[in-house]
């Protein structure tokens, strides 16, 4: 863009990633998941779009630190980013991907090959340390009990639509599932039309359990 007759260059067009119609750049994304734990590698975090079911989605490779190679926590590492890049960006990765330290494709210059980075992994020429996928998960009308109170039906929405169909407890936050602007705004949508009380979208992207979001929106009722 241009201000005051100068031009600012703020990142490269090729490596965009639109998803649901929103523009990311990578560079912001790789910054969120580097401060989100401290055994992510710095400058060593690739934001790349990945095709999932016939629409962009967001896949982070990151590499590791070495001092944390020999007994890394995973589960929690993966927990961390996902929490992050939901409460800051509102998106939830399709894929994430923890690889050895050492390993993502740079230049010479020490730029990061993105496409290289993503044709990489999609080979399976990066070694793995441990990663999440997100599949896509429908909430049919099986898995609504009418009868469930809003605390349940909200861990029950979540655990189809976030979670591999695996438990979610009412003291977890929405962010920790990686919860996005669109499933933010649906969910909103089936509380207000089920319950008849209003949840705000942009409270589920903050570091609060389900059971003091549900306090909170009865309290304004």
């Amino acid at each position: 863009f241009l201000h005051q007759g100068e031009l600012y260059i703020t990142g490269r067009l090729k490596n965009l990633i639109i998803i649901n119609g929103k523009n990311f750049y990578p560079q912001d994304i790789e910054k969120t998941v580097e401060n989100s734990h401290p055994s992510i590698r710095k400058t060593c975090v690739a934001a790349v779009p990945l095709e999932v079911n016939y629409k962009e989605s967001l896949c982070i490779i990151a590499e590791l630190e070495r001092t944390f190679l020999r007994k890394p926590d995973t589960a929690g590492i993966l927990e961390h980013i996902v929490a992050s890049v939901s409460a800051e960006h509102e998106i939830q990765p399709a894929r994430i991907s923890l690889i050895r330290t050492g390993s993502i494709p740079k230049t010479s210059s020490g730029k990061m090959m993105h496409k290289a980075a993503r044709e990489m992994l999609l080979k399976g020429e990066l070694e793995i340390i441990a990663e999440k996928i997100f599949p896509e998960a429908d909430f049919s009308e099986e898995h609504i009990n009418d009868e469930l109170s809003l605390p349940d039906f909200i861990c029950n929405w979540v655990s189809v639509k976030l979670n591999q169909g695996k438990p979610v407890g009412t003291s977890d936050a929405l962010i920790a599932y990686g919860i996005d602007s669109l499933k933010a705004s649906e969910l909103s949508d089936e509380i207000k039309n089920r319950y008849g009380i209003e949840l705000p979208p942009y409270r589920m992207f903050e570091d609060i359990s389900i059971n003091l979001l549900v306090r909170e929106a009865d309290s304004r009722q």
